[in-house]
């Protein structure tokens, strides 16, 4: 395809029409500014948008599910949300991975005050794999370790922290959803 270098009344056209929009600063005035000039004021001003706003129009990309019951699992409980940003997007996504946990997400997560309950790790139901999918979806809602504070004995906070680490997580059959999981609450940085 040739390029063609637009033409004057063309330029104005795109800089009327673009000015109109929401993200560019308004102290500036775009028609004074020479194309080139505004067209790099644009694409920068593009490339610096909040983390929210390119989380919030990331939803084009397709999620891949573990299953149909996952899926389904997803679609109703992120409507219990308090919100359907990227922290509840990943949250209810890793918690609908398994059964197990499908199955106890209230014993799990407060969907009326938003806050993880971080003694289900120490519950019977826990297996090994539903309990490295609890801790993926507190570190990817919390951005930590909430059930580090669970214990007052420094070793035992020690052994807990540990269960967050990538390898202790990622060994598993679950690696693939837990990846799907990242993208969806990084959506900036996995494109």
């Amino acid at each position: 395809m040739n390029y063609k270098k637009p033409t004057i009344s063309s330029r104005l056209w795109i800089i009327n029409y673009f000015t109109n929009l929401s993200c560019l600063p308004d102290h500036l005035d775009y028609k004074a500014l020479n194309f080139k000039a505004f067209i790099f004021i644009f694409r920068r001003k593009m490339k610096m948008t909040n983390t929210a706003l390119r989380a919030e129009n990331s939803n084009s990309r397709t999620i891949t599910f573990k299953s149909r019951e996952h899926e389904k699992f997803y679609e109703e409980y992120l409507k219990k949300c308090r919100y359907q940003d990227v922290y509840h997007q990943a949250l209810v996504y890793c918690l609908g991975i398994d059964r197990d946990t499908r199955e106890n997400v209230n014993k799990i997560y407060n969907f009326k005050t938003g806050c993880v309950k971080t003694e289900c790790l120490q519950e019977g139901w826990q297996t090994s794999g539903s309990l490295r999918i609890v801790r993926m979806a507190f570190n990817l809602y919390c951005n930590g370790t909430p059930s580090v504070y669970d214990h007052e004995d420094a070793e035992k906070q020690l052994s807990e922290c540990s269960c967050y680490t990538v390898e202790d997580l990622f060994c598993c059959g679950y690696a693939k959803f837990f990846w799907e999981a990242i993208k969806i609450r990084y959506p900036e940085y996995c494109s």
